[in-house]
């Protein structure tokens, strides 16, 4: 099965994202990481293939700056939020960009998207 389009959303350090740049060669994958040092790791890792595009920001139900937070879990435990949303209380970690499927296919001009890998 020939994939054009991959969107790896959560994708940490970019494992995710370059199995499937070796599996998928002429896919274009768009790896999508809120957390700035994994963030920083998926660029890195993901240097030697071109067709993955490293995001900082995270998928969201709208266009809006968000909240990651730490509730004490750890740093495998970040939760997002808006500035406005009280049910989770926890102290802010960073503020990403939150972005919405449809804003993402249209900056990127994607036409569809043949797997949508999410781990958020």
């Amino acid at each position: 099965m020939a994939l054009k389009t991959i969107v790896d959303a959560g994708a940490c350090t970019g494992l995710a994202s370059i199995y499937f740049a070796n599996r998928y060669p002429q896919a274009r994958i768009i790896a999508i990481e809120p957390e700035q040092a994994n963030y920083e790791l998926l660029v890195r890792n993901v240097e030697p293939y071109p067709q993955v595009i490293p995001i900082c920001g995270a998928l969201w139900n709208r266009n809006e700056k968000i909240e990651l937070v730490d509730p004490g879990l750890g740093e495998w435990g970040y939760m997002t939020r808006t500035s406005k949303d009280v049910a989770i209380e926890a102290p802010l970690f960073q503020v990403v960009e939150g972005m919405t499927v449809d804003r993402l296919m249209k900056q990127y001009e994607l036409s569809s998207i043949d797997l949508l890998k999410l781990n958020i």
